[in-house]
């Protein structure tokens, strides 16, 4: 009998080893005690699964420990439950993280009965998005919330958001900027591809969304405005943070990854209502908008404020960092647009392109075989023309501007041009707008 009681005590001090040895892996990245009582986050326990110190059924035993006594910052959606069953989570793990999460609630999901488009969508370097409903909100710093701190964010003021728009789910990542760009400027490369790209410019996002457009894959993509941003953050509450005013700061660690040494894989905490992760902490956001120091004479415009220095422009959100003090979502501050560092990433707004309103732009050898009207033409001057025309749905030039080409032929060129007729239109079955090059051939 005390040689089972020893197996028994020894056995139970060999698990307590092993549990010491996961969490000091867990937490290495962060340099987080084993003791401490931080909930665990989708990355933790993600390094815990891949560890190898042990086998997977003790690592699930631990985590289960783990998740029902420290809880977790993250829901089980079927494409975490996807990813957990391939690190090897087996089905008491599951439950555990099932049971344990805090309340999954969209507020986006009570507008979707009013919603034509789909509530998320993803791109094709695999960027995902979330709509963001119309309505308005007061945008700015309450005065209670200034803390008697010359906060940049007065006056309060009501703000209208008239059309809805998709917005990033996440911060643009380190894997999305090398797909589309070619490099990874970040300072933080050894986080991994999931983490936010950093390390960058104001003028070096804009460069990435402008090859986001080129894709011309159905949305027009853009920075948001500081008042998009600050609705789409703030997912219709009016407190200090998107989780409440959090007086005792006991629920930041849920939701903000802020005050450590470095940035955290994208959608390791919860989102907001509208399901947007990292819109607090982890790094800095940029916006379109051009500084200004205050919100004096303001309307209820929506659209970017593009006067004042345009060298200058604003970040939201506050980063890895920061105290929780600066996590509050009227927070602002400004940035050059050539300087870049470790703190500053942004998401991007997509907006469907309509193809009544968005011409699409097609090459010359599928314009020039849409047309019925006749390209070559018997001229003592010889000689090609190129005219830039833009055509409605029904195969009608709406203008045409000559681009090069002879000045004797140019005149007869647009006027040709804006009398040609062309098949119609079309995308997928629909009716589209184009806009594209003519040559005009004369011989």
């Amino acid at each position: 009998m005390r040689i089972k009681k020893s197996k028994k005590i020894n056995e139970k001090m060999r698990l307590k080893l092993i549990l010491m040895i996961v969490l000091s892996i867990v937490f290495a990245a962060r340099n987080v005690s084993a003791q401490d009582k931080k909930p665990l986050n989708f990355s933790s326990v993600e390094k815990a699964l891949l560890s190898t110190k042990t086998t997977a059924a003790e690592k699930n035993a631990l985590l289960i420990e783990g998740v029902n006594t420290r809880k977790i910052t993250f829901w089980l959606t079927p494409e975490n439950e996807k990813k957990l069953r391939a690190w090897g989570a087996n089905i008491a793990l599951l439950e555990a993280i099932r049971q344990n999460a805090l309340p999954f609630y969209l507020m986006i999901q009570k507008e979707s009965n009013t919603l034509t488009k789909p509530i998320e969508i993803k791109n094709s370097i695999g960027m995902e998005f979330v709509l963001i409903p119309p309505g308005e909100f007061q945008m700015g710093i309450k005065k209670e919330e200034m803390e008697g701190r010359p906060y940049n964010g007065q006056p309060l003021h009501n703000v209208k958001i008239k059309q809805e728009f998709y917005i990033g789910k996440f911060e643009v990542t380190q894997g999305q900027w090398q797909a589309l760009m070619g490099k990874n400027p970040s300072e933080f490369q050894t986080c991994g591809s999931d983490c936010p790209v950093e390390n960058i410019q104001w003028n070096e996002a804009k460069a990435f969304i402008k090859k986001l457009n080129e894709k011309n894959d159905g949305y027009k993509y853009r920075l948001p405005s500081e008042a998009e941003w600050e609705y789409a953050a703030r997912a219709t509450t009016t407190t200090k943070h998107y989780w409440g005013d959090d007086a005792e700061r006991k629920l930041w660690q849920y939701y903000a990854h802020h005050a450590e040494q470095s940035p955290a894989k994208v959608g390791s905490y919860l989102p907001n209502a509208f399901g947007l992760y990292d819109v607090s902490g982890n790094v800095w956001e940029m916006c379109e908008d051009v500084w200004r120091r205050d919100f004096a004479n303001l309307t209820e415009d929506s659209s970017p404020n593009l006067q004042g220095d345009p060298d200058f422009r604003v970040v939201k959100g506050g980063s890895w960092g920061q105290s929780s003090n600066e996590l509050l979502i009227s927070r602002r501050n400004d940035v050059f647009i050539e300087s870049s560092n470790y703190a500053k990433g942004f998401r991007v707004v997509a907006m469907p392109i309509d193809p009544l309103t968005e011409p699409k732009t097609i090459t010359i050898d599928k314009l020039n075989s849409k047309a019925t009207s006749p390209l070559e033409i018997t001229s003592s001057i010889k000689g090609e023309v190129k005219v830039e025309v833009f055509i409605d749905e029904n195969g009608q030039v709406v203008s045409a501007k000559t681009i090069s080409g002879h000045p004797l032929l140019k005149e007869k060129a647009a006027a040709l041009a804006k009398e040609a007729k062309f098949q119609q239109m079309s995308a997928d079955g629909k009716p589209v707008r184009v806009k594209g090059t003519l040559i005009y051939t004369f011989k």
